[in-house]
């Protein structure tokens, strides 16, 4: 079997993940400095989801089946997101 291929985030899902840890790390409680709507230089889209420094994780990873339902996302800062994946910060 080959290696799952991870799907990026819609904006909606972004969004959902933001407002569910309310623009903070599930761990640390590091706030996002400007998370929201922003307008996109795209012609294709008007707007799209920034999580202002933030990021997302899978609490399991696509490695191991995991998907990108909202029940499998957490928002984490850089930081603590690093630290998930055992890098040394």
């Amino acid at each position: 079997m080959g290696k799952r291929r991870r799907k990026e985030f819609t904006d909606k899902v972004k969004e959902m993940v933001f407002l569910l840890y309310k623009g903070k790390c599930a761990d640390c409680g590091k706030l996002s400095i400007y998370g929201g709507w922003l307008p996109s230089i795209s012609r294709h889209k008007k707007f799209y989801f920034s999580l202002g420094g933030l990021e997302i994780h899978h609490i399991i990873s696509v490695a191991m089946g995991g998907i990108n339902h909202i029940k499998n996302l957490i928002l984490l800062c850089p930081r603590c997101h690093k630290l998930r994946h055992g890098i040394k910060v």
